[in-house]
């Protein structure tokens, strides 16, 4: 998708979901994020009344991130909206599967890290 098609979609749904005194924070941070990735980089976004948030996949740790604010928000009792982009397509996506892609996500660090760790005692 072109990103410019991609941040007026966007927009659309923070008109529509995030209350009118917190949509600047798309304006303000998420798109400063979002534009110089030309629509290349693949992430997920977290919305609520309060605001949105990007995680970018080529950022460090955004995994764990979003599993924190998924739990700091079920325990105010706000409800989120997520959405995976996939390089080309915006699609709305349920809870349980964003929070198990970025459980996925750490454990196959991890798995890295254990093997590169062992790779370097063994030479």
């Amino acid at each position: 998708m072109k990103p410019i098609r991609l941040s007026i979609l966007m927009q659309k749904i923070v008109r529509q979901l995030v209350c009118k005194e917190n949509q600047s924070h798309f304006s303000n941070s998420i798109l400063p994020l979002l534009l110089p990735t030309c629509g290349q980089v693949r992430f997920i976004w977290q919305i609520n009344n309060q605001g949105t948030w990007l995680y970018l996949y080529d950022t460090a740790d955004w995994e764990q991130t979003l599993l924190d604010r998924i739990a700091e928000y079920h325990a105010q009792d706000v409800s989120n909206i997520y959405y995976l982009y996939d390089r080309q397509k915006l699609l709305p996506v349920f809870e349980n599967d964003v929070r198990h892609i970025a459980q996925k996500r750490i454990e196959a660090r991890q798995k890295k890290s254990i093997k590169a760790e062992c790779n370097d005692s063994g030479s």
